[in-house]
């Protein structure tokens, strides 16, 4: 019995049958832009004072307070990650599924593997059906540019992007944006 209980439930996980949004009930992935429309809207609601923001370029290092007026603009990034885009659709696989704790706590990592894409993979922690936190990582490269890039988004704690940029003839970049959220008055989802 046991063992058709977890079958089930690792089904379940691999379909992601119980954590896509209930915008696009066709889509066979989960869908992360409209998980990211409804953070969006949370965090205009709550999150309209200043908060921390860093932002490191080479050996350079920024960090003050600003206050973020349209947070989908400030993480337009995160947007563009979408496993249910049709020109990779065939191209992805569940690479991983861990089970954190008893608690429904559990990670997905998606790996695609289209050489034309430059999403290479996606990491989803997942507890009681609900996303807390989005990773995701892009590489890029042509006869003149190489270019990374890591994105992190941690529900109520903030997000990072780090990034490397290596253009021919030229020394390459480190780069990362950090905004934390977790530091401020912090009010509960309803």
């Amino acid at each position: 019995m046991k063992n058709i209980l977890f079958i089930l439930f690792v089904s379940c996980i691999l379909t992601s049958c119980s954590v896509t949004s209930g915008k696009n009930s066709s889509a066979a992935y989960p869908d992360i832009p409209a998980y990211f429309e409804e953070e969006m809207e949370y965090l205009e609601r709550v999150f309209s004072v200043e908060v921390p923001k860093t932002v490191v370029v080479g050996d350079s290092t920024e960090r003050k307070m600003v206050i973020i007026k349209d947070w989908k603009t400030e993480m337009q990034d995160f947007f563009k990650i979408d496993l249910n885009n049709p020109s990779i659709q065939d191209y992805i696989r569940a690479d991983t599924v861990m089970t954190f704790d008893e608690k429904n706590s559990y990670q997905i990592v998606y790996e695609i593997t289209s050489p034309k894409s430059e999403l290479q993979k996606v990491s989803l922690a997942i507890k009681d059906n609900k996303i807390l936190t989005v990773q995701a990582w892009y590489e890029s490269s042509t006869l003149v540019m190489e270019d990374k890039k890591h994105l992190r988004y941690m529900r109520e704690a903030g997000y990072l992007i780090r990034g490397y940029q290596k253009a021919e003839l030229k020394a390459p970049i480190n780069y990362s944006i950090e905004v934390e959220t977790d530091q401020m008055n912090f009010r509960p989802r309803n």
